[in-house]
């Protein structure tokens, strides 16, 4: 898919090193030919990227009023521009897959992404391959979590639609559960170059590769903003991969997971980032449904195992 974005707002983009999707939402509320709505902006986004949301395009109005400023200035004194054409992947290899946008302890569902459940010229099994380091810190904070949830990042990049390489994974602040997980933060995540995430059942199982065993939750709201979702348990790691159909849909396809090569890392350093990220003993419910049930927890559970493998 291509995109015409205006020079201005691609030079922009170059000096202040901003996403794609920033790039996009400033070249929206800059247009001087059109009055846009956050929810007509976010909604091209997501066209564009699989990317976007009314919060998007608050936070960008929030915090960059110089920069829209100097390109709404260009654009309207400007007769006639050129403009130059620059690719927006569906999938893209940087920090621009994955989420669509966090705070108030959840994530903007994006309602208005063209979903499909099945077509028959897309791909039947997507491919995630996770690297040592990756695998290494998911079997430690299995370890260390016991019975309890936890979530993480993804850090790596997509090689085609349906190919994705992990190559570590990034530990946001977030307070978890044996049910769930929920307030989860990080103020780099632009920076990482996150594909996807991953969350844990601990020992209450993963699915299959060819049915990942997501809750009604799971689907509602993690998947439903990342383009990559991974579940592991104590038995293994199973997921999938959303990807573009021929007619521009988007469907979830269950991925493989393969392993890659073996590696030493830190240790201790990894469990005090991880005691310092994860505040154990929360029961509350996703997002702001306080209408749901309260679950509970035993705080005395231990693992079972000592030692997880994947």
């Amino acid at each position: 898919m291509e995109l015409q974005l205006h020079p201005k707002v691609i030079e922009v983009i170059d000096r202040e090193n901003l996403t794609p999707l920033q790039g996009l939402i400033i070249h929206y509320l800059t247009d001087p030919t059109v009055e846009y709505s956050s929810k007509q902006i976010a909604s091209y986004c997501v066209k564009q990227l699989q990317q976007g949301s009314k919060r998007s395009v608050r936070r960008v109005k929030a915090e960059m009023p110089d920069i829209i400023s100097d390109v709404e200035l260009a654009r309207s004194n400007e007769e006639a521009a050129t403009t130059e054409t620059i690719e927006v992947a569906s999938h893209k290899s940087d920090k621009d897959n994955g989420i669509i946008d966090m705070g108030d302890g959840g994530w903007d569902v994006t309602e208005e992404l063209d979903c499909v459940t099945a077509c028959s010229k897309a791909p039947k099994k997507a491919c995630v391959s996770i690297s040592a380091v990756a695998r290494k810190k998911i079997s430690l904070f299995m370890k260390w979590a016991g019975s309890e949830e936890w979530l993480a990042y993804l850090q790596g990049e997509f090689v085609d639609g349906k190919t994705v390489i992990v190559t570590d994974v990034a530990l946001p602040s977030q307070n978890a559960s044996a049910t769930l997980v929920h307030n989860v933060s990080m103020d780099n995540y632009n920076q990482l170059g996150i594909v996807g995430v991953i969350h844990s059942h601990h020992d209450m199982g993963h699915g299959s590769s060819d049915n990942p065993g997501f809750s009604g939750h799971d689907n509602a709201f993690i998947n439903a903003n990342h383009n990559v979702s991974l579940l592991v348990s104590t038995k293994g790691i199973a997921g999938h991969v959303r990807v573009k159909t021929p007619c521009g849909a988007f469907m979830k396809v269950n991925a493989t997971i393969k392993h890659m090569d073996e590696v030493e890392l830190d240790e201790k350093k990894l469990q005090e980032e991880f005691r310092s990220n994860i505040q154990f003993g929360s029961s509350r419910q996703y997002g702001s449904s306080e209408d749901l049930s309260v679950t509970f927890y035993d705080k005395n559970r231990v693992p079972t195992r000592d030692n997880y493998h994947f």
